[in-house]
C-alpha cells in the first residue's frame, strides 16, 4: 500500500461521536428565532467560533499538547511530535479551519432550567424535531457536506480518542513512509485535518449539564456551495455570521419541518403564548389536536429569571 492509499483508508474509518438515530433532538431559541424558523423552514447554522464556550479551541490544544508529549517521547518519535506543533501554533489551527464550519445546536433534554435562561428572556420555546426524519432530510439536502453526534466531555475519552489517531498516523508514516521527511508534513497534515472535525464536538467538562448534541456543517463541500450565502446578525454587541440551513421536509408540503414538539418556557403568560401558538401552528397546517401530531408542552420549571 503506498501512502496515498494509506491516508485514504484512515481517513474512511469512523469517527468516535455517537449518533442519535431515534427520539427528538430539541434546539432552545427566543421566540423571534421561533417564528422566523417555523414559518420559513430554515434553521442557522452558527460559525463555530462563535459558539458559546469560548476556550473550546483551547481546550482541543490542550489534549492534543499533551498527547504529542507522552507519545513523542524517543529520537525516532520526535520529528512527528515536533511537525503537530507546528502545526498547532500555525495559522490555519488557530484561525482559518473554524471559518469553514457551522454548527447547529440541539440537544436530548427538553426542559432544562441553564438552557431556558441562556436562551430567552420571558420568550424561550424549545423545537423539538423528529430525529429519524431529520437525518433522512440532512442526507437528502447535504450528502457528504455534515457531521452529527453527541458532544464528548470526558476528557478520558477525548485523550483516548487522540491517542489512537496519533498512533495510527504515526504508524502511518513509519510503515508506509518509511519515516521520510518529504512525506512527514502530509502525514501530520492529514492527522490534524482528522482532529479538527473532533475538534467541534470535544468541550469542557463543565458544560456536560448541556448534554448538546451538534450537527456540524462544511459549506465548501455542499453539492451547490455558491448558493449558500454567509449572512449575518447581532447578538450581544457582536456581529455572527451564520448560514440558513434547509431543514423542510422532503415530500408533501414544502414548509412544514418534521416538527415532533414545541416546548414553551417559564413565562408568566403562558396561556397566551400557548393559545398564540397553537393558532399559530394550526394555520400553517400542522396537526397538534391528534396524539400523533405535534404536541405544544409547558415547562414545569417554576419562573425564576
Amino acid at each position: 500500500m503506498n501512502l496515498f492509499e494509506a491516508l485514504q483508508e484512515s481517513e474512511k474509518r469512523d469517527l468516535r461521536v455517537r449518533k442519535k438515530t431515534d427520539g427528538v433532538l430539541y434546539h432552545y431559541t427566543n421566540l423571534q428565532a421561533l417564528y422566523a424558523i417555523i414559518n420559513t423552514g430554515y434553521f442557522w447554522g452558527t460559525r463555530s467560533e462563535f459558539l458559546n464556550d469560548t476556550s473550546e479551541l483551547k481546550h482541543i490544544k490542550d489534549v492534543i499538547e499533551a498527547v504529542a508529549v507522552q507519545e513523542g517521547e524517543g529520537e525516532a518519535k520526535l520529528p512527528f511530535k515536533e511537525a503537530i506543533f507546528r502545526i498547532l501554533n500555525g495559522l490555519y489551527f488557530n484561525m482559518h479551519h473554524r471559518s469553514k464550519c457551522f454548527v447547529l445546536s440541539l440537544t436530548d433534554i427538553s426542559d432544562l432550567i441553564t438552557n431556558w435562561s441562556s436562551y430567552s428572556s420571558f420568550d424561550g420555546y424549545n423545537i423539538g424535531l423528529e430525529t429519524s426524519y431529520l437525518h433522512q432530510i440532512l442526507e437528502y439536502r447535504y450528502p457528504h457536506a455534515y457531521i452529527s453526534g453527541y458532544v464528548i466531555y470526558d476528557e478520558e475519552v477525548q485523550e483516548e480518542i487522540i491517542r489512537e489517531e496519533y498512533k495510527e498516523f504515526f504508524c502511518i508514516w513509519e510503515a508506509v513512509a518509511n519515516f521520510s521527511q518529504g512525506a512527514l508534513e502530509t502525514i501530520t497534515e492529514k492527522f490534524m485535518e482528522r482532529i479538527l472535525k473532533y475538534s467541534y464536538f470535544f468541550k469542557h467538562p463543565s458544560f456536560k449539564q448541556e448534554e448538546e448534541y451538534r450537527i456540524a456543517f462544511f459549506p465548501e463541500n455542499f453539492e451547490d456551495h455558491r448558493k449558500t450565502d454567509v449572512k449575518f446578525r447581532t447578538s450581544k454587541g457582536v456581529i455572527i455570521p451564520f448560514i440558513e440551513l434547509n431543514f423542510k421536509e422532503m415530500s408533501g408540503d414544502k414548509t412544514k419541518l418534521p416538527l415532533k414538539e414545541v416546548w414553551i418556557g417559564p413565562t408568566n403568560k403562558m396561556d397566551n403564548a400557548f393559545l398564540g401558538l397553537d393558532t399559530f401552528l394550526s394555520t400553517l397546517g400542522y396537526d397538534t389536536e391528534s396524539p400523533d401530531g405535534v404536541q405544544i408542552k409547558t415547562s414545569v420549571i417554576p419562573l425564576r429569571f
